[in-house]
């Protein structure tokens, strides 16, 4: 990631709660990976200073792609924030939730 993005993504999420740098987090994936589907696993209040965001894939063929973009946002939000969000990839038959495939 460019010094431009990073410097971008230090200024936005500065001063976020957990719960926001995880929402916006999810928002951006949703942008690159609209077909996926998105589950926070935790609580994203009171002195939390980690959560766990189940990213369920439907194209397993796009599962390395979506984990890898994940773990790299992950990263950034990460150094901006003090929050580590961590990505789970896995395939949408693995939802609790039943979405159609």
């Amino acid at each position: 990631m460019s010094m431009a993005i990073q410097y971008q993504y230090q200024t936005m999420t500065r001063g976020l709660t957990l719960g926001a740098a995880t929402e916006q987090m999810i928002e951006d994936l949703r942008q690159l990976f609209p077909d996926a589907e998105f589950l926070i696993q935790g609580e994203t209040y009171g002195t939390a200073e980690d959560i766990i965001v189940k990213v369920f894939v439907r194209d397993d063929n796009r599962l390395t792609e979506i984990s890898r973009k994940a773990h790299e946002l992950s990263l950034q939000y990460e150094l901006a924030t003090g929050y580590f969000i961590m990505p789970m990839t896995l395939p949408i038959a693995c939802s609790p939730i039943k979405y159609e495939v």
